[in-house]
């Protein structure tokens, strides 16, 4: 697998050759995941392979044994709230005491960023690693909390006095870290290393929110604007980007246009982190592929015993229901069978 040089700058053709390649290299595992998907999110076809003239007559049913067995396994046995260990910079009982001190103030500053998402990201780690055998996480500065806000055109000092206080007080905790869990096969990171030089993210924002976002980069000192960005058209469509990041640099790209701005990385580092289960291994002889390592995640070696178990109970469902409800044939008179029926007898 090639090194991807972090010190380059980015441009269209390099993003473009880097997605084309990294796509590549995911694509197996990335099927892999959407199999596991359609077991936990029963959204799989328990006929699949059968001639589809004969698929239309069977049942569908899926259980949520899939779903129940992911849970289980997250709920039951992994640990959502992280440890902290802080080694002491010297010897004595006063540097042991500075360094549990920030341990103890890590953790509930890491606590609370945790619980001001919208989803658990620790759990939802805790679901991808056990569903995909990989998951990844992304940790960064939410910039509306580090800035304060600026006196606009043609406002009252009142009420931008209103408005700063108002911010201010929203912000009594003050913690800017956002730590966020990207959807399976959004971001795209080396699978070789543990520590991804470069980082390519493929998402939606809708079309003013991106204009927002090309307008602010432009005040900023240091970020080349590339290409303007305006809403032409309904300002909630949503368009296609794609985020690129190296420790030097971060850029975004409209899918299929050009770069629209290029910026410093102020953090000096890759702000995504992944990982396989600690146990993935691959067959002998094989080349490496992440699809061996996702294929290790908890259903694949359950999914033929999880559709066998659904085509028989769908099986004896059918069996049940046709015997229950069979219709009745009768070949005599038929005012004589109306009066069998009525009494709840019927002959013949």
């Amino acid at each position: 697998m090639p090194a991807f040089d972090p010190l380059e700058r980015p441009t269209k053709e390099l993003l473009d050759k880097q997605i084309v390649y990294l796509e590549k290299v995911w694509r197996d595992a990335h099927v892999a995941m959407e199999k596991a998907d359609s077991y936990y999110f029963q959204t799989n076809n328990i006929w699949e392979g059968l001639d589809e003239r004969l698929q239309v007559s069977r049942p569908k049913y899926v259980s949520p044994r899939a779903r129940a067995l992911v849970d289980h396994a997250v709920d039951a046995h992994l640990a959502f709230e992280p440890k902290w260990h802080r080694r002491p910079v010297g010897e004595g009982e006063e540097h042991k005491e500075r360094a549990d001190r920030l341990e103890k103030g890590l953790a509930e500053v890491i606590a609370h960023a945790i619980l001001s998402q919208q989803r658990f990201p620790t759990k939802v780690n805790g679901k991808q690693l056990v569903r995909h055998n990989y998951t990844q996480i992304h940790v960064s500065l939410n910039p509306d909390m580090l800035e304060r806000p600026a006196r606009k055109d043609g406002e009252s000092q009142e009420d931008f006095d209103e408005r700063e206080e108002s911010w201010s007080a929203g912000r009594t905790i003050w913690n800017p870290i956002d730590i966020e869990v990207p959807a399976p096969g959004e971001v795209l990171l080396d699978p070789t290393r543990k520590w991804p030089q470069i980082a390519i993210r493929r998402r939606k924002m809708l079309a003013f929110d991106l204009a927002d976002l090309v307008k602010n980069k432009g005040k900023r000192r240091g970020v080349t604007i590339l290409e303007a960005y305006g809403v032409t058209g309904d300002e909630y469509d949503d368009i296609e980007v794609v985020e690129w990041e190296s420790p030097l640099y971060i850029a975004i790209q409209r899918k299929g246009g050009g770069l629209l701005y290029v910026e410093p990385n102020p953090y000096g580092f890759v702000r995504y982190a992944h990982a396989f289960g600690g146990s993935a291994d691959m067959p002998m002889g094989k080349e490496f592929d992440p699809a061996w390592y996702v294929k290790q995640g908890l259903l694949f070696g359950n999914m033929d015993t999880l559709k066998l178990g659904d085509q028989a109970r769908a099986a004896r469902h059918e069996i049940i229901i046709r015997t229950a409800f069979a219709k009745s044939i009768y070949d005599g008179d038929t005012s004589e069978a109306a009066q069998q029926m009525l009494n709840d007898i019927l002959q013949g």
